[in-house]
């Protein structure tokens, strides 16, 4: 793939692309990438004295977990921590002192998009999205889920209030807002390895069994 002007002239270098096999082929074995809750916003590092870890590391173990090149990545949820308003999360994330000071403060009485609170918006959210990721996924099939922090607030969030960023209804679930992590980052990253690779015929399209052409 690549972008040029309508003059010819590159807009940035050429990639590859990976697809899905074709819905007459019979692929012997995948290799998936999944993983979750890799958002997080550095200036909120020091909440608790942990937050979440820096964008280096995370962009790190990214890297290291794209290197046994995957057939598809699956990012399952967690992709924003930016918690506004409900339960002890917020008071840490989007709610904090911090926050307000080097983010700022949406205006809730006015919509997400087109108004002072869009780049507040995109200061919560790019860091997390477009300096996490750069272009290190523009040749991987990637699917992004959204969990509970996706949507701004922890899944405690019940109450509904004029001021939606993503509209949709949550049922309550209980969960733990920490998660266990590794003790050394950077040992981490350099122990990341495949757990098993599943090797075995694998029918694209599941009405076609395998060896027969649908």
């Amino acid at each position: 793939m690549a972008l040029k002007t309508a003059s010819g002239k590159s807009l940035c270098d050429p990639w590859p692309l990976k697809t899905f096999p074709a819905p007459d082929s019979d692929p012997v074995c995948v290799r998936l990438l999944v993983y979750t809750c890799l958002g997080g916003h550095d200036v909120h590092r020091e909440w608790m004295k942990t937050g979440p870890l820096p964008l280096s590391v995370r962009q790190r173990l990214l890297n290291k977990a794209l290197s046994f090149n995957p057939d598809a990545v699956i990012s399952t949820g967690d992709q924003i921590y930016y918690d506004l308003t409900f339960d002890s999360p917020a008071k840490v994330m989007g709610g904090s002192p911090r926050s307000k000071y080097h983010i700022g403060e949406f205006n809730r009485s006015k919509p997400v998009l087109g108004t002072e609170n869009e780049p507040v918006l995109k200061r919560a959210a790019d860091p997390q999205i477009a300096c996490l990721y750069g272009t290190v996924l523009r040749s991987y099939p990637t699917f992004f889920l959204l969990d509970d922090h996706d949507y701004f607030e922890n899944d405690t969030a019940m109450e509904k209030d004029g001021f939606i960023i993503v509209d949709v209804y949550r049922e309550k679930m209980e969960v733990k807002f920490y998660a266990w992590r590794p003790p050394d980052p950077e040992e981490a990253i350099e122990d990341l390895r495949p757990h098993y690779t599943v090797r075995y015929p694998v029918p694209w399209n599941p009405r076609v069994p395998p060896g027969k052409k649908g």
